[in-house]
């Protein structure tokens, strides 16, 4: 090797979950950590959706936390990614820490959303040139250099607090299970709720919009705030709360083309306070996993 040449980093394994076109996303250049200059922020950061937007009286409010909850596979994760791209288009800053998903799959999905082509198709093994050229087109769009992900089986809050020190982001994601100090992965509503108070604590100190998701009891009927911990007690430390349905739309053939359908966000906590369910229609196209606006 040439004096001077640095060598090459590997390619992160891309398995069979994660499509293999979406390999070089990994090569993108890492985010810096060093602290940025003081900002000036908005009092809110849009969640992509510009009618639960107006539901939530401005979005999600900046040095403080919003809670969205749902049943599995109903489409929360979903709605994290696209607050989380819709961010990154606008210029700002994003952490991601996941518990859930591998840092390789959360950028794939982004660039599944990003494209809005078909991702069921890949797994079905079809995949046309029109596709790969739109894949691609949707990996080089999005602004790699402004998202940190953290991915790991275990997040405690002070991971998190102290990755915002030094990241300063301006939207973090939070689709972890609160935790307290101990990191303690008991579900008693007493050990979730110590979880939730740091991660709004770090919130407001390093003043950021920050986004916490929480799985509700498989059901068919819509959720409601008292199948939160605590009976809905959870509720009462997020400044907005958000609770998701949908249908789910399968296509018999595994492959859908035309799979959209409809999704309800049912608004039931915003500044701070208890409202009146305020019930946001959506769309949700299932080939790639995006909550649009009607």
């Amino acid at each position: 090797m040439a004096r001077g040449e640095s060598k090459r980093k590997p390619r992160t394994a891309v398995d069979s979950t994660t499509l293999p076109l979406f390999a070089s996303a990994m090569s993108k250049p890492a985010p810096s950590l060093q602290p940025s200059r003081v900002e000036t922020r908005p009092e809110y950061l849009s969640c992509g959706l510009r009618t639960l937007d107006a539901a939530l009286r401005g979005g999600l409010p900046v040095g403080d936390a919003t809670l969205v909850a749902a049943r599995p596979k109903v489409g929360s994760t979903s709605f994290l990614l696209g607050a989380a791209l819709a961010a990154l288009k606008r210029g700002e800053r994003v952490a991601y820490f996941s518990e859930g998903l591998r840092e390789e799959q959360v950028r794939g999905r982004f660039v599944v959303l990003e494209s809005r082509v078909n991702g069921y198709r890949f797994r079905a093994g079809f995949v046309t040139a029109e596709d790969r050229v739109a894949l691609a087109a949707a990996r080089a769009r999005i602004p790699w250099s402004a998202l940190s992900i953290v991915a790991r089986r275990k997040i405690v809050p002070e991971d998190i607090d102290g990755h915002l020190f030094s990241y300063r982001p301006w939207l973090v994601i939070a689709d972890v299970l609160p935790r307290g100090s101990s990191g303690s992965t008991s579900r008693k509503s007493s050990d979730l709720m110590a979880g939730v108070e740091k991660l709004v604590e770090s919130a407001r100190k390093h003043q950021v919009a920050l986004l916490v998701r929480a799985i509700l009891p498989q059901a068919e009927h819509p959720p409601n705030r008292l199948e939160l911990p605590g009976v809905g007690a959870m509720a009462e430390a997020f400044s907005s709360v958000v609770l998701l349905h949908r249908e789910e739309v399968t296509d018999p053939a595994g492959v859908p083309d035309q799979a959209t359908g409809m999704a309800e966000a049912f608004v039931v906590r915003t500044h701070g306070h208890d409202v009146e369910p305020r019930v946001v229609s959506l769309r949700f196209d299932q080939r790639f996993a995006g909550l649009l606006d009607l």
